[in-house]
């Protein structure tokens, strides 16, 4: 699910970025088509499926002691301990999995990067942001697994504690991803709030001196051109002095 996930999460950031870095079609590396929405939704729903049957068999089942908010693996079915002893080593896993796939996507933009550009410290400081992203996720998201499972002998033994890590990791899983996107991505921050565009001027003034056949007088054309940066809107303006 952290796999889906991150292809859901740098699909828009590595369209932005290849483009940023005219990536040829006929590179070895160029992905042609990423993931649809379709395909990832439905790679979800085979995923949760799955594990739905196998907790509505017979080999495992879900169970909510009294006064307590957590759910718990019936002990009684023979399939406990290898759900949970599995279910609890797959999720690092795969993060460890998504924080690997980052450091291959930031090699690789790095490596494009030294193609195009003679600054060495300039094309590989300028990948950070990614980096940055991927390490911040996979503390974040080792230490609330830590805490969701191991947090029982540390905390004290309450409703309120239980209720607490619950909806921690949902909220973490459901606003971690999307807040650093915000922050680190520049195109998507952008596009999801538009004010905190940078909106340039740019004036371009041109200058034509024309001659009479006489030679005696001189008209000056002055044609002036004022264009946003991202080419929302532009106005020509022309003005003719006569010297």
């Amino acid at each position: 699910m952290s796999l889906i996930l991150l292809i859901l999460s740098e699909e828009r950031s590595l369209q932005s970025t290849t483009n940023d870095l005219a990536i040829e079609p006929s590179c070895p590396h160029y992905c042609e088509r990423p993931l649809s929405d379709y395909e990832n939704v439905v790679s979800s729903w085979i995923f949760g499926a799955a594990f739905f049957a196998i907790t509505a068999s017979p080999l495992c089942t879900f169970l909510v002691p009294p006064y307590h908010y957590s759910l718990r693996f019936e002990e009684n079915y023979p399939g406990w301990t290898f759900i949970k002893v599995g279910g609890n080593a797959l999720m690092p896993v795969m993060y460890g999995a998504s924080f690997f796939i980052y450091m291959i996507l930031v090699g690789f933009l790095v490596k494009q990067r030294l193609k195009m550009d003679a600054t060495k410290s300039k094309a590989v400081w300028r990948e950070t942001s990614i980096l940055i992203y991927a390490a911040t996720r996979f503390f974040c998201e080792y230490v609330t697994v830590f805490v969701y499972y191991f947090g029982a002998s540390l905390l004290p033994a309450t409703i309120w504690v239980e209720i607490i890590k619950f909806f921690f990791w949902m909220l973490e899983s459901l606003f971690l991803s999307p807040m650093l996107l915000v922050i680190f991505s520049r195109s998507v921050r952008e596009d999801a709030f538009p004010f905190l565009k940078d909106r340039k001027v740019v004036v371009a003034v041109t200058t034509l001196s024309i001659r009479t056949a006489k030679g005696n007088n001189r008209d000056v054309v002055e044609c002036t051109t004022t264009v946003n940066a991202d080419q929302s809107s532009w106005n020509k303006r022309v003005t003719v002095k006569n010297n």
